[in-house]
C-alpha cells in the first residue's frame, strides 16, 4: 500500500515541477519512521530510493495515518497525509 501511494505522490511532485533529489521523512501514528532520498535513476526513467535510516513500530509496519514530508533540491516542501490505502492529502508549500 505505501509503495503505491508513494508512486502517486512522486508523480505529483514531478508534475508540480519539483526538482530531484527529494529527501523524505515518513512517520506513522504507531511509531514507524523512515528517512531517505529519491534520486533520478541512471540511464532510465524513474527514481531510485536510498534508505538513510528507519525505525520500526512494535507491529512491524506503518499504521495509518502516515505523515510524509518531502523537500526538493530547491527547498520546496510538500506535506502528505495518507489516510487510507486509496486516499491522501497533498500540500505543496
Amino acid at each position: 500500500m505505501l509503495d503505491q501511494q508513494l508512486s502517486l505522490v512522486l508523480k505529483r511532485l514531478l508534475e508540480e515541477n519539483c526538482k530531484p533529489p527529494f529527501y523524505c521523512t515518513i512517520v506513522s501514528k504507531n511509531g514507524g519512521m523512515m528517512f531517505g532520498r529519491y534520486t533520478l535513476a541512471d540511464g532510465e526513467e524513474g527514481l531510485d530510493f536510498e534508505l538513510i535510516n528507519q525505525t520500526s513500530s512494535p507491529e512491524g509496519m506503518f499504521g495509518l495515518p502516515i505523515y510524509i514530508m518531502f523537500i526538493d533540491s530547491e527547498g520546496q516542501v510538500a506535506h502528505v497525509k495518507i489516510k487510507t490505502s486509496e486516499l491522501f492529502d497533498f500540500k505543496l508549500n
